[in-house]
């Protein structure tokens, strides 16, 4: 890449799957669990990088580029609609898979399996996303590390730090604070759909 700017794109399941996002990129492939392409309809992104003043208007960009992609083309499963809006409500949820999979009447191993299929990742990897965004926006909304961390269910500080840098690849302080002052909207979430139970 030789210095090139690199875009990552996490896009909540509700709004789109990784699917719909493929489309943006040629040449994609899949590389440790990301979809990873060289080209594509990047012109958007660039924008955002290079427009000092993108914090004001980077929700409606994302929300195009999202929209140009296409949206989930099929519902989520009700039962896993259901546990999403639970997450987004509860961040330092950490009960255990068997008593989360118990509030849709399903087994674990079933939940595990229909959470994957409808989502695209597992339930704790996305319970983990979750958390991250949790402390993100407090340190975002001027808490500090340890408060955001505590705040979204981290055992402390260095645990945020070090899921920060296995999911983003860099430091969370020097990171949040290059951005703690743009007050980044959050992106406009569609209505979701539900589908019929299996």
């Amino acid at each position: 890449m030789g210095g090139a700017p690199l875009a990552v794109l996490y896009a909540e399941a509700s709004t789109a799957g990784a699917d719909s996002l493929s489309r943006l990129v040629r040449h994609a492939q899949d590389v440790s669990g990301a979809r990873v392409g060289d080209d594509g309809e990047f012109a958007v992104l660039r924008e955002m990088y290079e427009d000092h003043d993108s914090p004001s208007w980077i929700a409606r960009g994302l929300d195009d580029l999202i929209g140009f992609a296409g949206r989930r083309e099929r519902p989520v499963d009700p039962r896993m609609a259901r546990v999403l809006d639970s997450l987004q409500e509860s961040y330092a949820d950490l009960r255990q898979v068997v008593r989360v999979a118990e509030t849709v009447g399903l087994s674990p191993s079933r939940f595990q399996h229909v959470f994957t299929r409808e989502i695209g990742v597992p339930f704790r990897r996305y319970r983990a996303w979750c958390r991250m965004r949790a402390a993100i926006r407090a340190v975002l909304n001027g808490s500090n590390l340890t408060t955001a961390a505590h705040t979204a269910g981290f055992a402390d500080q260095a645990h945020f730090a070090r899921d920060f840098r296995r999911t983003f690849g860099a430091s969370a302080t020097p990171t949040l604070a290059k951005v703690r002052g743009a007050r980044v909207p959050r992106i406009t979430a569609r209505p979701r759909q539900t589908c019929p139970a299996d």
